[in-house]
């Protein structure tokens, strides 16, 4: 145990110097347009605090999984602009206007993730969707992929540690639903081989001041 911790130490204080020299690299480099700086802006702070949290626990607070998951998608067009993929992002209004009690950070980590995930199964060009609407007070949050699917053998097995279907880590999905079940919720795949996925998150949210005065 205390050798992981003095390794989770050398790496923040290895990883602090590259960071600092990109911060430095986006405030000069004039080549870039506001747009593109303020995405690379958020995924440094991004990567920053996922840093900061190998150690110290990120608090829950109340925080809007729309405005965090349209952060999420500013940086991933970024990522992958040279790939021929089209995101529509649609919530209903109560969806959009929902509030959760989550670890922002984490959050983001998990849709990056499963953003990625649905990047790698499409081969040439495709379409990713995230889709957002209210049942039984939880917010459900779908992330759906025309890409490769996953094989109805490997379904099962997908949210196990160290499982992966393709040469990775296998720890996004068992993340996912290790930070999940946290905050009360849920995660459940659906997947068609050759056609796509789906990833759904069912969070409870929070009740709003208007709602608990009534």
């Amino acid at each position: 145990m205390q050798s992981s911790s003095l390794h989770i130490k050398q790496f923040k204080h290895d990883i602090a110097s590259p960071l600092s020299v990109l911060k430095t690299m986006i405030q000069m480099n004039d080549s870039w347009n506001d747009s593109d700086k303020k995405v690379l802006s958020m995924a440094l702070k991004r990567m920053e605090k996922i840093v900061s949290s190998l150690e110290s626990k990120e608090e829950q607070v109340n925080s809007s999984p729309y405005h965090l998951i349209e952060q999420v998608l500013e940086e991933k067009k970024v990522e992958f602009k040279d790939k021929s993929i089209s995101y529509k992002f649609s919530f209903s209004t109560s969806a959009m206007n929902s509030i959760c009690h989550i670890q922002p950070s984490e959050f983001k980590r998990v849709i990056s993730n499963i953003i990625n995930n649905s990047v790698g199964a499409i081969s040439e060009s495709g379409l990713i969707r995230i889709k957002g609407h209210l049942k039984n007070n939880k917010l459900i949050i779908s992330i759906i992929d025309n890409g490769h699917g996953i094989a109805s053998t490997d379904v099962s097995k997908v949210l196990d540690l160290g499982f992966s279907s393709k040469n990775s880590t296998g720890l996004g999905l068992y993340h996912a639903k290790k930070v999940i079940s946290k905050w009360r919720g849920n995660l459940k795949i659906n997947s068609v081989f050759n056609l796509g996925t789906k990833v759904s998150l069912i969070i409870p949210i929070t009740p709003s001041i208007k709602a608990l005065c009534a």
